[in-house]
């Protein structure tokens, strides 16, 4: 709302998170390594879990559950792996209630929630890439976001390729402090937020033509602004591997999220993502295998 017309432009990727939730005699939360049992939402909520907590509760099912989580992109990752589980999460109870929901009105709860255990605002990007798929513009307007699904570029699953480093990162915090910064109008933030804005209405226009090279340059010119807004944004991990990317013949590249570490996400033309692997080897981290998808979520019963 602090920058006229702002907008976010994202695509799904199939960093897949897998999940089943069932009915229980208590609340169970096992990832395929550990496996934790709680008697009520508080103690849940305790040992650390209280987004779990908040959503079972907000969704309003009144029997313990079962949540094994099959599936997740890495922790610290920046490719919004959390925001899907909770979208999963939310869906999967719903439809064990048989209750109906909306995307709008899923959205805002889980951003309400997510604020409410970590004690800070945060955005709301996150959540609709794992609900609708694809690519998309979200449009930040007052009284609630508008979505504007895009074309799917033929080919757009060769063209881009995200790169792990080995460095975990934490978004939430930073981005705080950042609107922060804006709000008391220093470092020059309000300004360079509205120019990351005027990015993404560029971006939209070379998404639509189906112009990589225009994608790519762009990608770049929104990270050299990005990185400038906190200094726990760039990393020398992000910096080496997007030197050696762009050497390799990438076209652009951007650290994902607020940066910091986590991953890199490179736009390249068809048919690289294999040099650019090889590039990318020494620096300790990995291509994902993941690629653009229009697949939002699915459920089997």
């Amino acid at each position: 709302m602090l920058v006229p017309n702002a907008s976010t432009l994202n695509v799904a990727l199939s960093a897949w998170v897998s999940m089943s939730v069932e009915h229980s005699k208590n609340y169970i939360l096992s990832d395929g390594q550990r496996r934790w049992k709680w008697n009520s939402l508080q103690s849940m909520a305790e040992d650390g879990f209280g987004i779990y907590a908040e959503v079972i509760a907000s969704t309003g099912i009144r029997d313990s559950v079962k949540i094994s989580i099959l599936d997740r992109p890495p922790r610290g990752s920046g490719l919004g792996g959390s925001s899907a589980l909770m979208v999963l999460l939310s869906i999967l109870l719903y439809h064990l209630q048989d209750h109906e929901w909306t995307t709008q009105a899923l959205v805002s709860l889980l951003r309400d929630l997510e604020v409410r255990v970590l004690g800070y605002p945060t955005g709301n990007q996150d959540y609709f890439p794992p609900i609708v798929g694809g690519g998309l513009v979200i449009h930040h307007r007052p009284g609630g976001p508008e979505i504007e699904p895009l074309p799917w570029i033929d080919g757009i699953e060769e063209m881009i390729s995200v790169y792990a480093t080995p460095v975990e990162h934490h978004s939430g915090s930073v981005n705080w402090k950042v609107v922060r910064n804006a709000l008391d109008h220093k470092y020059g933030t309000l300004e360079k937020l509205t120019a990351l804005s005027e990015i993404t209405a560029r971006m939209r226009s070379a998404w639509v033509a189906a112009d990589e090279r225009e994608l790519g340059r762009l990608v770049t010119e929104e990270w050299t602004i990005r990185k400038t807004l906190h200094p726990a944004m760039d990393h020398p991990s992000i910096q080496e591997a997007l030197q050696k990317g762009m050497e390799a013949g990438a076209l652009g590249g951007k650290a994902s999220g607020a940066g910091g570490g986590g991953t890199v996400l490179f736009v390249h033309s068809p048919g690289m993502r294999e040099t650019l692997a090889e590039a990318l080897c020494s620096l300790g981290g990995g291509i994902l295998p993941c690629s653009p998808t229009r697949q939002g979520f699915q459920l089997w019963t």
